[in-house]
């Protein structure tokens, strides 16, 4: 006959030994019935554990690309709000030229017009969403464009100066005539926006504009650079207007100056329009890549409930079972405590 060695100790111990992994299996167990999904993911699905990983990568990766999106689009509209502004405060100025009053002070409030116009045109292109001037093109570091007062504004008078001989305020510029204005415009003037000229006076943006990969296998130009053919125009226009429309100017030779400025607002314009069009295709290129991601994601989801999601009322069951198990195990511990192998001596 084999006897086995028995305590006090060894009868309190045994169901709080148990108790523990009750209470660890519960604990498990009320988390999966809180989430719907399996508390150790590892321990539970073994070796297809390597999918559930996977699809977890997947909706990451996937979810990372959708945030970058949602910024760029950000960047997209607030370029697009940039144009809208550049269009609109172009129109405006367009419709006053072509119903100019050619009195003394009509020409002082159209120049005066222009100038406020030509700083806010400014002010639009410098605009940043807080990491990046979205105008600056690749070098998006820096604001692109310099303030009119900074060199453009005396490049220009000194331009008309050595053309002339006078300066556009002075009552001797009465005396240009209409053929020598149209020279100056199409020549010394027009040259101030070359390309040399308006990146030493006027913008240091680069002509390449940045480019975004929105899917694993779709890059987009998002930014418009302030180096655009269209932009110039309309600086050219603005600019024209503010320094040289004035009252010392004939009536004929002023008429070609504001002739000039319609036509490149009117280009300009219409070079914005485009500009906004292609913002507008890459806005709706990004909503549509996004929708398709996120039905991916929503895909992958499925997939990974599949895999870790557990049967609630199963779990449910096992939570009440364990519970009741914890309960018993208590009332015995409760019981035995009140024992003494000393009582069966």
């Amino acid at each position: 006959m084999k006897s086995n060695y028995i305590s006090t100790l060894t009868l309190n111990s045994t169901p709080r030994n148990s108790l523990a992994k009750l209470q660890a299996e519960l604990a498990k167990s009320s988390e999966e019935l809180s989430t719907g999904m399996r508390a150790d993911v590892s321990l539970d699905l073994g070796v297809r554990s390597d999918a559930s990983a996977t699809l977890r990568n997947q909706k990451a990766n996937l979810q990372s690309m959708i945030d970058n999106n949602t910024s760029i689009a950000t960047q997209l509209s607030t370029t697009q709000n940039g144009l809208d502004d550049l269009r609109t405060n172009a129109q405006s100025m367009l419709n006053s030229l072509i119903s100019l009053d050619h009195t003394s002070a009509g020409t002082s409030t159209l120049s005066n017009d222009a100038a406020m116009k030509l700083d806010s045109m400014i002010s639009t292109l410098n605009v940043s969403d807080g990491r990046r001037f979205l105008f600056g093109g690749t070098k998006s570091g820096t604001a692109p464009m310099s303030s009119f007062g900074d060199g453009a504004q005396a490049a220009l008078n000194t331009a008309f100066t050595a053309e002339f001989g006078v300066g556009p305020d002075d009552a001797s510029a009465s005396s240009i005539t209409a053929a020598q204005m149209t020279d100056f415009l199409d020549g010394a003037f027009a040259g101030e926006f070359d390309d040399a000229n308006w990146a030493a006076n006027w913008s240091s943006a680069s002509d390449a504009t940045r480019s975004s990969m929105i899917s694993t296998s779709e890059t987009i130009t998002t930014s418009i650079s302030a180096n655009e053919t269209a932009m110039r125009k309309i600086a050219m226009a603005y600019s024209m207007v503010s320094e040289f429309v004035t009252s010392s100017l004939a009536d004929e030779t002023r008429q070609v100056i504001v002739s000039k400025a319609q036509n490149l607002l009117g280009e300009g314009i219409a070079g914005l329009t485009e500009m906004g069009a292609q913002i507008g295709s890459a806005e709706a290129r990004i909503t549509a890549v996004n929708d398709m991601m996120s039905r991916a994601s929503d895909n992958t989801d499925t997939k990974l409930s599949t895999l870790e999601a557990v049967d609630p009322a199963e779990t449910k069951t096992k939570v009440d079972l364990l519970t009741t198990q914890i309960e018993m195990s208590y009332s015995l511990t409760s019981q035995m405590l009140k024992l003494s192998i000393i009582n069966y001596v």
